[in-house]
């Protein structure tokens, strides 16, 4: 019955430890993914890199385990990435683009895009300005984004392509 009970016990304290080396690194990559502010998800990120930091210090204090370190170490891997090259963002852009493409060109030609979605992004709002062609996202709570196309070397934002930028507007 002890056995039995040690195992239980284990069991609970793993998923307590698996929750956050899981679940911080895909809030990280969900934030980036889709296009929260470039500052923000490298706030997250650092936050993330910390509490896995702190958790994999406490579990090697606690009992060495070698499927505990290897995710430790690979979800720290995993959120420090994402502060530094926003490859999330990257990667659901890159997806997106042809798309995002066709939506600045119809906003240069004077059509409309409110409401229409590419990828996982959805266009609140498409515009010309002195920036360029901008397709502002739905806004997340605290900040709006947008993706920037620009033909001209005058821009601001995170670049993602040649042409386009992401940047947010708040």
């Amino acid at each position: 019955m002890s056995k039995n009970h040690g195992f239980i016990e284990r069991m609970k304290s793993d998923s307590v430890a698996f929750c956050p080396l899981i679940g911080l690194p895909v809030l990280t990559v969900f934030l980036s993914a889709t296009a929260h502010g470039t500052s923000f998800v490298s706030f997250v990120s650092v936050a993330s890199f910390a509490a896995i930091a702190l958790l994999f210090v406490l579990i090697r204090a606690d009992r060495p385990s070698r499927l505990h370190s290897v995710l430790a170490a690979s979800s720290a891997l995993l959120v420090g990435s994402i502060a530094l090259t926003h490859w999330p963002l990257r990667a659901a852009f890159k997806l997106a683009e042809a798309r995002l493409d066709e939506h600045a060109d119809v906003v240069r030609s004077g059509g409309s895009v409110d409401g229409k979605s590419a990828g996982w992004f959805t266009i609140r709002e498409g515009r010309i300005d002195q920036r360029g062609i901008v397709l502002e996202l739905v806004g997340h709570r605290y900040e709006y984004c947008a993706f920037v196309r620009s033909d001209s070397s005058n821009h601001r934002g995170y670049p993602l392509s040649r042409r386009w930028f992401h940047q947010v507007l708040r």
